[in-house]
């Protein structure tokens, strides 16, 4: 199924007050944000969404809110996994009717074979029309060898998917990436490592989702911007700079997810992570990341400056 998306694509935050409940009121400040800054896509509910912390009340609810005040403005990829087989297939169907772009899913478990994972693909996948894409976070074991699926096992036993149209690719082995691109060209690949957004686009990916894309859209739609014209010295320089943020936000005093939501609430756009995971709180180090954040993004919104 032809689905592609080019470009950055950050990993949408889901806004929580101190009590766990959604911060509706975000949501338009943030898909606002995504568009001034010239966003591909977004992708919501994964891990930076904390989707995997939320009721499937509460992923419904906040996939209506975005996908309402998106009105079709940017593609959005919405993430169904991490709880059982009977919740994902109910929120495909959901994010269907809701208006998504594509439905996505990480793997089963970290000990389901790569013939398991595609049988719960296939179900995913025939529940809705839509696009899917695999979140590759893991490596899936073929159960006849009892090793990491080969990429053209990988592809080939995929193409039993009918709607399989991309991977989320968080793997830094861009050997494999570029494997995959060979026996499947038609996938759209899009890495997950924020980091190293143009040694992935190198190998072959397409575009790129993130954590890191959530408060440096602007800035690394630029640095797309300029690999794909060639001006490869300034996109390293530009992806330098965002690094110093992933560094900061990286530190285990910070965290990425509270360290994202201080970047945003400074944005003026509030939230905190969702319970049980604790908000960043010390004074001295929210001024160091905020410091680090406002000396290397330039602008926020360079795309349009």
């Amino acid at each position: 199924m032809a689905a592609t998306i080019t470009g950055i694509i950050p990993a949408l935050v889901t806004p929580f007050d101190k009590y766990g409940n959604l911060v509706k009121d975000s949501a338009e400040k943030l898909l606002e944000k995504y568009v001034e800054e010239r966003a591909d896509g977004l992708y919501m509910l994964g891990y930076t969404g904390e989707g995997r912390l939320m009721s499937v009340a509460e992923r419904k609810e906040w996939t209506e809110i975005v996908l309402g005040i998106n009105n079709g403005r940017i593609p959005v990829i919405v993430h169904v996994g991490y709880s059982n087989e009977e919740e994902a297939l109910d929120l495909t169907r959901h994010a269907t009717e809701a208006g998504a772009f594509a439905v996505s899913s990480v793997p089963l478990s970290n000990s389901a074979t790569l013939q398991e994972n595609v049988l719960y693909f296939k179900n995913l996948a025939e529940a809705s029309d839509l696009p899917f894409y695999i979140y590759w976070n893991q490596e899936i074991i073929d159960n006849e060898t009892g090793k990491r699926a080969t990429a053209v096992k990988l592809v080939e036993t995929m193409s039993q998917v009918r709607n399989f149209a991309g991977i989320k690719y968080t793997d830094s082995n861009f050997y494999y990436l570029e494997r995959i691109r060979k026996y499947m060209p038609e996938l759209n690949l899009l890495t997950g490592v924020d980091t190293m957004v143009q040694a992935g686009a190198l190998l072959g990916a397409d575009g790129a989702i993130g954590a890191l894309q959530s408060v440096t859209c602007g800035h690394m739609r630029v640095m797309w911007d300029e690999y794909k014209a060639g001006n490869l010295e300034k996109a390293q320089k530009l992806q330098i700079q965002a690094n110093n943020v992933y560094e900061m936000l990286d530190r285990p005093d910070v965290g990425v997810i509270p360290g994202i939501k201080v970047i945003m609430e400074h944005e003026g756009i509030p939230g905190l992570p969702k319970l049980p995971t604790p908000p960043l709180t010390d004074p001295v180090i929210i001024k160091q990341l905020l410091e680090v954040y406002e000396s290397n993004i330039v602008n926020k919104v360079t795309a349009n400056s």
